[in-house]
């Protein structure tokens, strides 16, 4: 603490790097926050229908570009 003051006194700058293990115990939420975020970052497979669906959107678009208009 004493070196901590005279760090001060002579002009340093006062800094804060927690350990990153330690952040866990100090944020227990964040670890929660975290986790939900990774789930919602899964990628979600398509479903047979939803893929018919665009596929069959994207042959209708290039029908449609290749009409004389």
């Amino acid at each position: 603490a004493e070196e901590l003051v005279a760090a001060l006194a002579g002009g340093a700058a006062l800094s804060f790097s927690p350990d990153a293990d330690e952040d866990d115990d100090l944020l227990p939420g964040d670890r929660v926050a975290r986790a939900e975020a990774a789930v919602a970052e899964a990628p979600s497979e398509a479903s047979p229908e939803e893929i018919a669906a665009e596929l069959a959107r994207e042959a209708a678009e290039k029908a449609d570009e290749t009409l004389p208009g």
